[in-house]
């Protein structure tokens, strides 16, 4: 019962004599109306899709960054990136970098006051 569903899978739609699926003969960019001016290069759409081309509607207010901040301080990255995404509405990449940078910041000034303490 397999095989013939796989068979009708491979099989269809059909193609004339002598054209298969690798066949594009008289297919050219210009046939399409594609020209040069149309086509991205590679690197300009992947530097595209790298860079956010939605920025931050607008900056954190001090109120709420430090409302992030006490949810980081009580290990709870979910609201801090929920709260972050409200403030700014922003996209979740930046706010997951925002969030991260700020866990960073956080374990730095932890290490240099327990060798402020020790020493």
């Amino acid at each position: 019962m397999f095989d013939v569903g796989v068979f009708a899978l491979f099989s269809w739609p059909p193609f004339p004599q002598g054209q298969g699926r690798g066949d594009f003969t008289g297919l050219t960019p210009d046939s399409k109306g594609i020209s040069d001016e149309t086509i991205k290069p590679v690197d300009e759409r992947v530097e595209e899709w790298l860079s956010p081309s939605i920025p931050m509607k607008r900056e954190l207010k001090p109120e709420e960054h430090a409302e992030i901040v006490k949810a980081i301080a009580a290990g709870d990255r979910v609201k801090a990136t929920s709260l972050y995404l409200s403030a700014t509405e922003g996209d979740l990449t930046t706010a997951q970098n925002f969030i991260k940078t700020l866990i960073v910041e956080k374990q730095a000034a932890q290490s240099q006051q327990s060798v402020k303490e020790g020493g």
